[in-house]
């Protein structure tokens, strides 16, 4: 949407997954991927999504990619249960991050290392984690408006019919 708005592709996406085979989301819609996190090549953002399946990918493999991909990417995103891998590979130690409220307090109880807050979203240094999906639109929100400028990010919120104005 940002990229329509601005009239070029200034945002660019690749989907990628650990071995580069079709997976299904969580709602079994199959989603094909461009590469493997292994053949990805470097770029600004990492997200990582593992959705309600995230204890079955907690696997020493995906810490080693994840660990290596660290260098690839300037900024990582956890998702929802995204920063449970994080934690798990050992990105977030010493680092302030927050998940999916329904796996806070076990991630508290498990990764000691890492500052677990109830918050939407955590940017500390270049990890970045946030607590769900509308948070996770909050955290695309103030990156367009961070990236391009705010009359962008207003035409996106217009265009989504999102009104900041409504009290919660």
């Amino acid at each position: 949407m940002a990229n329509s708005l601005v009239e070029r592709e200034f945002y660019h996406r690749n989907f990628l997954c650990l071995s580069g085979d079709i997976v299904a989301s969580s709602n079994e819609l199959p989603v094909l991927p461009d590469t493997s996190l292994k053949k990805a090549r470097s770029s600004d953002y990492l997200f990582i999504v593992a959705s309600y399946d995230f204890r079955t990918h907690d696997t020493s493999e995906c810490s080693r990619l994840l660990r290596e991909s660290a260098a690839k990417y300037k900024f990582m995103v956890g998702l929802d249960t995204g920063p449970w891998l994080m934690a798990s590979a050992g990105l977030l130690d010493g680092h302030g991050a927050t998940l999916h409220w329904g796996t806070l307090d076990s991630f508290s109880e498990r990764f000691l290392n890492v500052d677990t807050v109830r918050h939407r979203v955590v940017n500390d240094i270049n990890k970045i984690t946030c607590a769900g999906a509308m948070s996770g639109f909050d955290l695309t929100r103030s990156m367009i408006e961070e990236h391009l400028e705010t009359s962008v990010a207003l035409d996106v919120d217009s265009m989504l019919l999102r009104d900041y104005t409504l009290a919660l």
